[in-house]
């Protein structure tokens, strides 16, 4: 018997109730600093060093909203990139709290709701569990980032 069931996990993410596929989380690290940057990209909040790498931390807030982004949270999950693996293999969302997996055993449990004004990069609105979601646009928000990354001079 095939098993139809999708996990996902949902992580408060700069207000925004994320809902992404579990597989896509390398990991979820606690107490860590993140490094300010010299010239951050309007999306970035800072850097994190995660197993001898130094990946971007991006802010939600500034690529749905356009709204400054502010360091909130206190979990950082580690996301393994899909859109650019060699530009972007790993970048960090700050959460609020642990995320959530969750195991939908059909979309049907996902009930479709109006994306609201002023939201970009967003693929649907949903409601899971009675939790109101975001569905990023993740392919195209990873190729903004990588583009952004490629293009800022080496130090």
């Amino acid at each position: 018997m095939a098993d139809n069931s999708i996990k996902a996990i949902i992580g408060i993410c700069d207000g925004f109730n994320l809902i992404l596929p579990a597989e896509m989380v390398a990991d979820v690290v606690s107490g860590v600093n993140v490094s300010t940057v010299e010239e951050p990209h309007t999306w970035q909040r800072g850097n994190l060093n995660w197993n001898g790498m130094t990946i971007p931390v991006l802010s939600f807030e500034q690529i749905l909203r356009n709204k400054t982004a502010r360091l909130r949270g206190s979990h950082i999950v580690v996301i393994r990139g899909t859109a650019n693996s060699e530009d972007l293999p790993f970048y960090g969302l700050p959460t609020q709290a642990m995320p959530n997996e969750y195991r939908l055993e059909s979309a049907d449990e996902m009930i479709e709701e109006t994306i609201a004004d002023g939201l970009n990069q967003v693929a649907a609105a949903v409601r899971v569990r009675g939790v109101p979601c975001i569905i990023p646009e993740i392919a195209n928000i990873e190729e903004q980032v990588a583009a952004d990354m490629s293009a800022q001079p080496s130090s």
